[in-house]
């Protein structure tokens, strides 16, 4: 039989056949050559189809393969209100997100780190100019005064990286940084 002859009984189109015989779906024994060309043996290729190929992609009656089900008006109504809330459930966190921010309860990670380091910085900075006078109400050495300087700085550090932490950490737990890279 001729590919177009095959396709028919098969209900798929001669390219489809044809690729099946590209792929080797169709193969060996199945294919005959003829002084008239390639024949293919009924029996056989139906047989390598069904060892081949999904089930539902060859059917041997003479009724059209049965088509994939149409949604009903409710499907796409159901689908349809998932998707939205869905969508109005991201606009509503990242609104709540927005406003957190206007109020003042989120910073961003580098103003964290840099309120972090001018804080310290500030501190140093008045340790060192008013140091004579700590060491004296403290009662520390000037080794004493600048052990305490190195803490501080280590410290800084310390809460510095921690604070990029946690920022880093929230914003991939609540995806708010897509939230800061929309302007």
């Amino acid at each position: 039989m001729t590919k177009a002859e095959l396709a028919r009984r098969v209900n798929r189109s001669p390219g489809r056949i044809s690729q099946w015989l590209r792929e080797g779906k169709i193969s060996g024994d199945a294919v005959v050559t003829t002084p008239g060309g390639e024949r293919i043996d009924l029996d056989i290729a139906v047989a390598q189809l069904h060892s081949r190929l999904d089930p539902a992609q060859i059917s041997l009656d003479d009724s059209p393969p049965s088509p994939a089900p149409v949604p009903t008006r409710r499907d796409n109504v159901v689908e349809f209100n998932a998707e939205r809330a869905a969508v109005l459930s991201i606009d509503r966190q990242r609104k709540e997100i927005e406003l957190a921010q206007l109020r003042g309860e989120f910073l961003d990670k580098a103003d964290a780190a840099d309120a972090v380091f001018t804080i310290f910085a500030g501190l140093r900075e008045a340790i060192t100019r008013e140091g004579p006078q700590i060491a004296m109400l403290l009662g520390l050495t000037p080794d004493g005064t600048a052990a305490l300087l190195r803490e501080l700085r280590r410290l800084q550090q310390s809460i510095a990286a921690d604070l990029l932490a946690l920022a880093a950490s929230d914003a991939n737990r609540t995806g708010t940084e897509d939230v800061d890279d929309r302007d």
